[in-house]
């Protein structure tokens, strides 16, 4: 059937239920709030290791990760992506415990094997997700998938550009999520890449302008509890 994007409910039972797994559960949320904040794809996030994580020398500037082209579906898919300060810790944590293994390229979610006839990580947690996904949304989330959080970003960045978010433009959006755009002056005479803060603009105006203030107080909630744990 036609795929989709989550519903606001929908969101909300994901970023709020229980999953079965007490080992892997924890897993599955953090992807899907990274995929919910910043677009990219599963295997995108699952494949992250110590060297795709981008802290800047500005501690003003916000964190982000690197899809190279190894992982990358696409060549416009090789793109670097802002943190929102809602997930970073997720990144933070995680960072700190793949540092701690003393390898270079340690994976930043070691649960996610590679596996699958392209042995990929993603395909380890889209076993996981699709389980996840059934158990809380039952027969109602048929037509959607962990794709669709990249729908959700983009109807985000969508809403946040009628709100008045400025940097939420569609080449903007187009950088973030890897996309070829559809238009020839774009892809003719418009630069490849932008400045660092205008990415980071966009991904904050997203989030204030964007989501439903319902699952922005999920998040927000989350992201205070990790702090609170980590110090």
């Amino acid at each position: 059937g036609e795929r989709r994007t989550f519903t606001e409910p929908e969101l909300l039972a994901l970023l709020t239920g229980e999953p079965n797994s007490q080992k892997l559960g924890p897993m599955i949320k953090e992807v899907l709030r990274l995929g919910l904040l910043t677009g990219a794809r599963q295997n995108e996030l699952c494949s992250l290791t110590v060297d795709r994580v981008v802290v800047p020398d500005n501690p003003e500037q916000l964190w982000g990760i690197k899809v190279t082209e190894d992982v990358a579906k696409t060549d416009n898919s090789v793109r670097t992506i802002p943190l929102h300060p809602l997930v970073r810790p997720i990144i933070e944590r995680r960072l700190a415990a793949a540092l701690a293994t003393g390898e270079p390229d340690a994976p930043l979610f070691p649960e996610c094997p590679p596996g699958g006839e392209e042995n990929k990580r993603g395909w380890t947690f889209s076993k996981h997700f699709l389980r996840y996904r059934k158990a809380v949304l039952g027969k109602a989330g048929r037509g959607t998938d962990f794709h669709s959080t990249r729908r959700c970003f983009s109807t985000f960045m969508e809403i946040a550009l009628a709100h008045g978010a400025t940097a939420c433009t569609a080449t903007v959006h187009d950088h973030l999520v890897g996309h070829h755009s559809e238009r020839l002056a774009v892809n003719t005479y418009a630069a490849k890449q932008f400045e660092w803060p205008l990415y980071s603009d966009a991904i904050l105006g997203m989030v204030d302008k964007g989501l439903p203030e319902s699952v922005r107080a999920v998040l927000n909630q989350k992201a205070h509890t990790e702090t609170f744990k980590d110090r």
